[in-house]
């Protein structure tokens, strides 16, 4: 087990599924056909505000290189997000919580009993995502690669920096098990917070 991992979980805190994104690549069905056309896009947008500046004012460099910059963001952003994703995400299951690892050896985590709902999402690839947090569902069918890149952060004063209102995995080998694990956790903690009176 990751020594910051094993340092990071709570007195009797096992590790009951692990897993990292798989099979994943930077033009899938899902992310093709949106990738390229940003790609050609942006270099439409570009030559035209540069060739039109050109025709029309003395070239300033400061401007020309700051477009170029905003062009070069736009096009390498994605590349990032994948690397990112690819390279450094890690995801566990354990007896308490859900934990989101990211690079830097970042934690963060969503106890069973904070997470009010989970949505399954497969893309074009066959490949399932697990979103953790209704607070994610409205935009995660467009841009859950870019959402999968960070949690969202709970802004409530009293809560830890790393316990988190909503995270993805995204795309983990063996979805079907954690989400069956996941679902089995937040029933186990709805009833105990809210038993059944006889």
């Amino acid at each position: 087990m990751n020594r910051n991992l094993k340092a990071f979980l709570r007195e009797d805190e096992v590790v009951e599924w692990r897993s990292a994104p798989y099979q994943i690549s930077l033009l899938d069905a899902d992310t093709n056909t949106p990738l390229i056309r940003r790609w050609v896009v942006t270099a439409l947008v570009t030559l035209t505000l540069l060739t039109g500046y050109a025709a029309r004012f003395e070239v300033n460099r400061y401007l020309v290189l700051w477009v170029l910059c905003g062009a070069g963001y736009s096009i390498l952003s994605p590349l990032l997000e994948f690397r990112e994703i690819r390279k450094f995400h890690r995801y566990y299951l354990t007896n308490q919580r859900a934990i989101f690892a990211t690079r830097d050896a970042a934690y963060y985590y969503m106890n069973y009993g904070d997470i009010d709902a989970i949505k399954e999402i497969t893309g074009l690839s066959g490949q399932t995502s697990l979103v953790m947090g209704s607070c994610l569902f409205e935009k995660a069918e467009k841009q859950l690669r870019r959402l999968a890149r960070y949690p969202r952060e709970d802004l409530r004063p009293d809560i830890p920096r790393n316990c988190v209102a909503g995270m993805i995995f995204y795309q983990p080998k063996d979805a079907e098990t954690a989400c069956t694990l996941l679902r089995s956790h937040m029933r186990a903690e709805q009833a105990a917070y809210h038993p059944v009176v006889a």
